[in-house]
């Protein structure tokens, strides 16, 4: 929060000759309270009214601590643009690999500003500008960069986090992203989240993309805090989430087995005692009782698993289709780009020798003109000089 609140205020200047003469006009103030407490007509009057009156002393100060409440209860909800206006993020994109970086973007996905959420990203933020930047541009420029080049090794694990101003608008961003170049050279990751985490991660130092992974592996191991994860890279964070979750697996598989084991156990003393020919028929149909009923509760027992099992791979089935068609309309949106140049490059050839050629018809009716124009001034001297001979041979 106060770092968010301390580059709002980096972010506002005045010119120069504005400082300067506040300081003048403050001078000369503080000048007349000290010989009577009076200032001057002009710096208080209206349109209407013009008279002298004091001015306290604590004033200067009042006013300067309401400005400052003021600037506090703005900075974390406004950005100033470059036009020095404020501008207030409607969207966000995390982008993590170690370097934590956040861009807050506008109503046209343009970024607005960048904040880097551990020192990592600071020194990368130190060397790049990305303010004013379209949000694909920003990133391809980010990713692509000089000093984010060591950690974009071949194990890593990019994730890109989005969060747009709606629904609709957090998948538009995450196809976007979907298409930059240096996201699908490393594999990267794309996750939709929701605005309620955005503060929350922020709160504990986190950029939202790695709080939502911390979520996830707190989910699986309450022993893991907010600043054991500020010191992880994304790649040591999912390594654990897949290691809980195979062990949960493994956990799982294990009782199943025992249960079967178990079960085959309980049959084979069952199918014994009843071939012991020394029981008596009232404990035969005791044990038979017995057998019966335990072969009833075994059937919730055996095909709860299988049914968990089953559900995962449904669901398993549906993400990879979900993601087969996410990529395949990734491509479709891209042939149609691409097919868009094309298609505006031929038009423009076509347009540039449809201008070539209206340039030689013109220069061809030029030259044809000025042909004609010297055959009539040759005709008119021809003329000329037959009828001057003419005159003089009369």
């Amino acid at each position: 929060m106060s770092s968010v609140i301390r580059e709002s205020f980096d972010q506002l200047h005045a010119n120069e000759n504005l400082i300067e003469e506040t300081k003048q006009r403050l001078k000369e103030q503080r000048r007349l309270m000290e010989q009577g407490n009076q200032v001057p007509e002009e710096s208080i009057t209206s349109s209407s009214v013009k008279k002298t009156r004091k001015m306290p002393i604590f004033s200067t100060a009042a006013v300067a601590a309401a400005c400052l409440i003021v600037g506090i209860l703005l900075g974390s909800h406004f950005r100033i643009g470059n036009a020095g206006i404020a501008q207030s993020p409607v969207a966000y994109i995390s982008i993590d690999v170690n370097p934590s970086i956040e861009l807050c973007l506008d109503e046209k996905n343009t970024v607005i500003c960048a904040d880097a959420w551990n020192d990592d990203g600071k020194k990368i933020l130190d060397c790049i500008d990305l303010k004013g930047k379209p949000c694909l541009d920003a990133v391809e420029n980010l990713l692509n960069c000089q000093e984010f080049q060591p950690y974009l090794t071949d194990d890593c694990e990019l994730n890109l986090t989005v969060i747009g101003s709606t629904e609709a608008h957090g998948r538009e961003l995450e196809h976007l992203l979907q298409n930059c170049s240096a996201f699908r050279k490393h594999n990267g990751t794309t996750v939709l989240a929701g605005m309620d985490i955005y503060q929350e991660a922020h709160e504990h130092e986190m950029s939202f993309g790695k709080y939502l992974l911390y979520q996830q592996l707190h989910e699986l191991d309450h022993s893991v805090t907010t600043e054991d994860c500020q010191h992880m890279t994304i790649k040591e964070i999912k390594d654990q989430i897949c290691a809980h979750d195979s062990a949960h697996d493994n956990s799982h598989d294990s009782g199943n087995g025992n249960l079967h084991d178990n079960n085959n156990a309980s049959s084979h003393d069952n199918s014994h005692d009843s071939a012991n020919g020394n029981l008596h028929d009232s404990n035969n149909g005791s044990n038979h009782e017995t057998e019966h009923h335990d072969s009833v509760q075994a059937v919730p027992q055996t095909e709860v698993p299988q049914k968990e099992v089953q559900h995962a791979e449904e669901q398993q089935h549906a993400e990879e289709q979900h993601y087969a068609e996410e990529q395949q309309h990734a491509e479709e949106q891209q042939h149609v780009e691409e097919q868009h140049y094309v298609e505006e490059q031929q038009h423009a050839e076509e347009q540039h020798y449809a201008e070539e050629q209206h340039y030689a018809e013109e220069q061809h009716h030029a030259e044809e003109q000025h042909y004609a124009e010297e055959q009539h001034y040759a005709e008119e001297q021809q003329h000329t000089e037959e009828q001057h001979h003419g005159d003089g041979h009369h």
